[in-house]
């Protein structure tokens, strides 16, 4: 018996500040619901708008200001990653901080310190893909393919094939369900956009230097949000911390280091 011919629905346009790219396997009503939750998460996390939610936590430093769920979902996360990271995926603006200087309340409010300014920009196209791709399941698609800015992720029942061009020709990832995204400072090297590293510095590694530090980095995980923080990270360090880092997380990693392609495969 021959499985049912797939009713795709696409749509692309701009959100927080970067292209996006939607294909959904279900009725053109999940594109509407995609968009509503793309545009919701960016009046939350946006620093581009001079309104969002994190603009006004952002100007209210020592106060408890209320945050939506996204913004506080997206903070906690921040702090996950910050920590699980060693402090290399650091969201804090100058000057940069050892603690991030956020306090989350189970009231629905989120506080910074005095002295602190966050910028989600580091894991906000990760965080919106991962949401969008979650709601849409759960409203009845079959499969779901969402792109936003660097950051992928899918859900698909039978599976599908994304080649890696580079930085480690011939490599395929097959999965089912797949977060990924790419970060570097290499402009020509690129797995879903070419894009140059917003990480000029970070409070670990101080000025970065080309030669010493992961050019690009490509990683492979079950949320997109986690892969965007992790790439960030990795282009900010050493190739050995780097390659430590993403073993610890037990995640699929190509890194582009002065010396070649290092690959890192989950245990």
């Amino acid at each position: 018996m021959c499985a049912p011919e797939r009713a795709w629905a696409r749509t692309d346009g701009r959100v927080l500040g970067n292209r996006f790219d939607l294909e959904v396997d279900g009725d053109e009503y999940l594109i509407d619901i995609a968009i509503d939750r793309l545009r919701r998460i960016e009046a939350a996390l946006s620093r581009l708008l001079p309104m969002s939610e994190l603009n006004r936590l952002n100007a209210r430093p020592g106060q408890d200001v209320p945050v939506s769920d996204d913004l506080g979902w997206a903070l906690r996360e921040a702090i996950r990653l910050h920590r699980a990271t060693g402090g290399r995926y650091d969201p804090s603006i100058l000057p940069a901080l050892d603690a991030l200087g956020v306090t989350i309340s189970d009231e629905g409010t989120a506080r910074l310190a005095h002295g602190t300014r966050l910028d989600l920009s580091g894991l906000e196209c990760g965080y919106a893909v991962d949401r969008v791709v979650e709601d849409l399941v759960k409203a009845g698609a079959g499969a779901v393919r969402c792109r936003v800015g660097d950051s992928f992720r899918a859900v698909d029942p039978n599976g599908w094939n994304i080649e890696i061009k580079h930085p480690a020709p011939d490599e395929v990832v097959t999965h089912h369900t797949l977060g990924m995204s790419t970060s570097g400072n290499d402009a020509l090297a690129s797995v879903l956009s070419p894009r140059i590293s917003r990480n000029a510095r970070t409070p670990l590694s101080g000025q970065t230097d080309p030669s010493t530090v992961v050019r690009l980095a490509v990683v492979s995980c079950a949320e997109a949000v986690d892969a965007q923080a992790l790439a960030e990270a990795a282009v900010a360090s050493s190739p050995s911390a780097a390659n430590a880092m993403m073993s610890r997380a037990n995640v699929s990693a190509w890194l582009l280091t002065p010396i070649g392609v290092v690959i890192v495969r989950p245990d």
